[in-house]
């Protein structure tokens, strides 16, 4: 008994989208108004969901460039009293700068009527 015969293949297949666009316009030609308007709806809301990605990304802002971060070198033979000093000195600019920030909310708070 013979073997069966194999068909011939082609060495690069024709590609499946050339009867793709046959199928859309038959599909879109048999289509009634509602279907068509459930259409609509579908992009509507997918683009609407996109579009609220988009505007939410801040894309057109740039990110932070390179952060410059200072780093303080104390002698390792520091005194308890200079130690005490200087947190001193730190806790009043920290405060000074709350004092600020308290100051600008209560005038951003003022000018929208927030008591």
């Amino acid at each position: 008994m013979a073997a069966p015969r194999r068909p011939k293949r082609a060495a690069f297949p024709q590609p499946a989208f050339r009867d793709a666009a046959g199928d859309l316009k038959s599909m879109f030609s048999n289509m009634d108004r509602r279907r068509w308007l459930f259409l609509a709806l579908a992009f509507a809301m997918t683009f609407a969901v996109l579009f609220g990605f988009l505007l939410d990304s801040d894309f057109r802002k740039l990110g932070p460039g390179e952060q410059i971060i200072y780093v303080e070198n104390w002698r390792a033979n520091r005194s308890e009293a200079e130690i005490a000093a200087r947190q001193r000195r730190d806790q009043a600019v920290q405060r000074q700068q709350e004092e600020e920030r308290r100051r600008q909310y209560q005038k951003l708070g003022k000018s929208l009527g927030i008591e």
